[in-house]
Order: structure tokens, then sequence, then C-alpha cells
């Protein structure tokens, strides 16, 4: 069989193998564009200087520049040092330090920032100080500078609030200050049948972030079933307890620090004293405010929120038992009324200490076991609530309480033994009581599958 060259067929041969690697050209040019675009993008997004911060307080003007804080009326003035205000004669100094807004900007002026990114920080900054409780009202806006089209200031306008505190659990009550001397240094003191003690606690001390605390409790003479901060186990009986915090915030939003505590069991010689280290790392999501059922205030119409989550490990140097335990939270806001929310927690021991899942706030099976039923050595713990914000009631001038009736599922596992479970269901309510009072409760009726029922009233705004 012979075969004779076709010249036609030959140049048709060409033709699609020239169009099968133009094909093939315009595949990896389509890879490439699609691999460096988002670099390309973020490179092309406006970059902007921070040039200054003005805060302003209660009509009074502060600025904020690379070179630090200056105070006057009119924007420019004498330097603003260690705090302290250069004011004309009779007039008042403004209640609440400078220094204070800038703990809860994470912004820097001198520092160049994505356009975009700095009116997200903006946002994020307006959240964190409504959460502290300093301020009735803030808004922080980005304005163009006078020193070039590529510079932004920012202005934070701030309406100082009500700085006294008032609360209070199960048989005792609690009163405070917060803001002691313009800075952002609280002081509280407790009294009641099961806790008296007080604690002083500064959250950027020296101007820097970090933050320092001592607090002294004695739990007696009713019997104190919440957690103590030395074993993180409920007490049992009488006793007394002094702990010192000391942490860092490398941003306003993430605190790493270690606390030490010592716990003195029983009031009479027959008692035990423990002694416990305990590092520990915490992050909250700006995007929620203190009382996690409010409106998210973000502006970014996010229905999904990583709430936020904590670790600390417990360590007893007199016998050398420990114990580690870590949360996360997540938010879905379903509705604009309607959310989902979701807590994991986890723990493991290795010693005589384990947990309690009993009276623990935002990490206990809410139905009818006992005590020594949601005792673990190590423990799995899901918490689930759907929830309705429903009606805001107003009690007296600047006194408002939000109504938020939910629905909750616990399930834990007992992490040594898997198949050893427990379970809760049931309805509930939290009152939520926001500035000036910051007071949260929440109630809740729960069941598990052998039809045992508890009630719970807590003093929580919950996960």
């Amino acid at each position: 069989m012979s075969v004779l060259f076709q010249p036609e067929a030959g140049r048709a041969a060409s033709r699609a193998m020239r169009s099968r690697f133009d094909l093939f050209r315009a595949g990896l040019c389509a890879l490439f564009c699609f691999a460096v675009a988002p670099g390309a993008s973020a490179a092309e997004e406006e970059r902007v200087l921070l040039s200054a911060v003005r805060i302003e307080i209660d009509g009074r003007m502060f600025n904020w520049s690379a070179d630090g804080f200056s105070a006057n009326q009119h924007g420019s003035g004498p330097e603003f040092a260690a705090g302290t205000e250069t004011k004309p004669d009779g007039e008042t100094p403004a209640r609440l330090k400078p220094q204070i807004v800038a703990s809860f900007l994470a912004l820097r002026p001198g520092r160049l920032y994505i356009a975009a990114d700095l009116e997200s920080r903006c946002r994020d900054a307006e959240i964190r100080l409504l959460e502290s409780g300093l301020f009735y009202a803030a808004q922080a806006v980005v304005l163009p500078s006078k020193k070039g089209c590529a510079g932004r200031t920012v202005l934070v306008s701030l309406t100082s609030g009500f700085l006294w505190r008032f609360g209070g659990g199960a048989s005792f009550g609690y009163f405070g200050y917060s803001a002691l001397s313009g800075e952002r240094l609280s002081l509280r003191g407790y009294a009641g049948w099961n806790r008296n003690g007080a604690e002083i606690l500064h959250e950027n001390a020296a101007g820097l972030p970090i933050l320092a605390g001592v607090a002294v409790s004695l739990y007696a003479p009713g019997e104190w079933s919440g957690m103590l901060a030395a074993t993180g186990l409920p007490a049992g009986q009488p006793s007394a307890e002094a702990v010192a915090t000391l942490g860092y915030s490398p941003a306003p939003d993430y605190q790493i620090g270690v606390g030490a505590a010592v716990l003195q069991t029983g009031l009479d010689r027959s008692g035990e004293r423990i002694f416990s280290l305990q590092p520990y790392f915490r992050y909250r999501s700006p995007r929620l405010t203190g009382a996690s059922d409010a409106p998210d205030l973000s502006g970014q119409g996010s229905n999904f929120v990583f709430s936020g989550c904590d670790a600390r490990i417990y360590y007893f140097p007199q016998d050398g038992s420990a114990k580690a335990e870590a949360s996360f939270a997540l938010k879905w806001n379903a509705t604009e009324r309607a959310s989902f929310n979701v807590k994991a927690s986890g723990g493991l021991s290795r010693g005589m200490f384990g947990f309690d899942l009993f009276s623990a706030d935002d990490r206990s099976v809410r139905s009818g076991y006992g005590r020594d039923e949601l005792s673990f050595p190590s423990f799995l713990l899901a918490s689930a609530e759907l929830r309705l914000s429903v009606a805001a009631m107003a009690f007296g001038p600047g006194l408002d309480c939000r109504i938020v009736p939910f629905i909750f599922c616990d399930a834990a596992v007992n992490g040594d033994e898997v198949r050893d479970s427990r379970f809760a269901a049931g309805p509930a309510v939290r009152l939520l009581f926001d500035s000036p009072v910051f007071a949260y409760f929440s109630a809740s009726w729960g069941m598990n599958p052998e039809g045992d029922g508890r009630f719970i009233l807590w003093g929580t705004a919950g996960f």
C-alpha cells in the first residue's frame, strides 16, 4: 500500500496544530493573569499616610501626631506631657485622657494604610470605644489632610459616659469606678453573703499596652458556687484568694499574659493552700459589642462573625499537676433580629484538678445533672443558641434593657470515655442592661434525655 503526499491535507493539519497551539498559549496567559491578579489588585489599591489623629472628648480637642500628643482648643498648642492637660485658667480638665482613646485604636500617626483598611479600622475603633463603657457616644471618621492628597486625618469624637459601676450576682453585690485619674484604671469592691473583697485593674499601665491587676476575695460565710481563679473549680467551702495578673496587648483585640493565684481553702488549720501559675491568650472580635446580641455595628454587612477565642493553662508547682482549656465562638446573623451562636470548648488535665461543667458561666451543661455528673478530668463541650432580639424597654432616663429570648442545646463528652456524654436543651431569656449600668442576666430552664430539669440564673451576656 502506498502513501501519497497531499499538499492540501498537510496545510490543513498545520493550521489545526497552530490553532491548538494558540489555544494552549491563551490558556497559559489566562492562568498567569489569574495567578497574579490578587497581587496586582493589591498593588493598585490606594495607600495613604495617616498624618494625625484628632481626639475630641466632651468638646476639648487633642492632637495625636507622630511626635506625640498636644492639647489645645484650636488644634495646636503646648505639648501634652505625662497625661496632664495644659488649659486656660478657670477651665476644667477633661475627665478622660486622650491616651485612653489611643489605646483602643489599631492605628498610629505617621504610618501608611490602604484607604479601605483605614476606614475599617475606624469602624472597629468605634465599637471598641462603646464596648469599654467609658463613652456614651463615639464616632471615628477619615478626613482629607492638609499635607497633600495622599494624607489623611482621623477625627475621633467622644462623649464621656457614666463611670460609676454597680452590679452583682447570687447573694453579693459590687460597686466601683472606672477611669480613675482619667486613665484605664478601675476599682471594684464586693460585699455580700458569699463574696467580699476588692480588685484594681489598669489596662494601659504607664501609657503602654500592658495590663496589670490585683484582686483579693473572701468567699464566706455562704457557699460560693462560681469558679475560683486559682483552680478554675468551685470553692465548696469558705475560702480566701489573692490573684495578680500581668498581660500585654500587641493589638487592641488581642491579649497574652500570665496570672498567679494563691488559694486558702477552709479558714482554719484543716485548710489547704494552693498556688497556680496561668499563662493565657485571649481574642475578642470588634464586630460584636460586649452584649453579644446587640446589632453588628461594623457596617460590613457580614452575616458570619468569628466572635473570639480563649486559651489558658493552669500549672500547680506544689505537685506538678497541670490542666489546659480552650474555647472559640462563632456567630451567624440569620436575619436582622435572629442569630445563631455556637461555642466549642475543650479541656485536658493531668493530676488532681479537673473541670466543672455545672456552674461555669457560658461553659456548662444547663440541665438537671448533679455536680458530680458534670465533673470530668477532660472534656469536649459544644453549646448552640438560636437568639431573637424582640424588644427594648426603658426603665428611666438612660436605663434601657434589651430582651433576648433564645433556645439552647448543650452536648458534652468525657474526654477519657467518649461514650460518657451529657445533654441539655430548653428555652431561656436574657435581660441586657447596657450603658450606664452594664448589667447582664441570663435565665434558662434545661432538661436532659432522662427528663431531669434545672433552672439557672447567671450574670452573663452569653458567648
